[in-house]
């Protein structure tokens, strides 16, 4: 069985890349290493702007920061299509997935915000698609958004 243009399965699901948010002068989104795509410091946005602002768990919910996650995943396919030399069809794998949370110290619910990237990619790459993570928790974030992501893609 052949398997599905990502773009038309985005599409089935009703997701629409948002255009990549633009970095400072000097500051790359990725950087190609070998086979490789690294993707860095990547941001939730939601409509053009930041979102889930504040501890996780004091101003943001759970539910706030597994959505943050998920957009700021959106970010890095963007990425891929927008602002690298591949298509979002040169993806052969989802290689790791790098969470940085600012949270209550009380905070025991870590892995639950990379939940919704866990289902997004499996619809998407399919059932046997799974990746490394980590969630590591922080004192501060840049525009003081709860979550940060780092991607790793394998690409063709």
């Amino acid at each position: 069985m052949k398997k599905k243009n990502i773009e038309t399965l985005l599409e089935e699901y009703f997701v629409e890349l948002p255009e990549p948010y633009t970095r400072p002068s000097g500051i790359s989104a990725s950087q190609k290493m070998g086979k490789y795509l690294h993707i860095k410091g990547v941001l939730p946005y939601l409509d053009g702007k930041l979102f889930a602002k504040g501890k996780i768990g004091a101003v943001v919910s759970v539910d706030q920061a597994a959505k943050a996650a998920r957009s700021a995943f959106l970010q890095a396919l963007a990425v891929v299509k927008y602002q690298s030399e591949f298509e979002l069809n040169d993806i052969k794998s989802i290689v790791s997935v790098d969470a940085y949370l600012v949270a209550q110290e009380t905070f025991t619910e870590h892995y639950k915000v990379l939940s919704n990237v866990s289902d997004f990619v499996a619809k998407i790459f399919g059932p046997k698609a799974s990746y490394a993570s980590t969630c590591i928790a922080v004192e501060s974030l840049p525009e003081q958004v709860s979550v940060m992501l780092d991607v790793v893609i394998e690409v063709k």
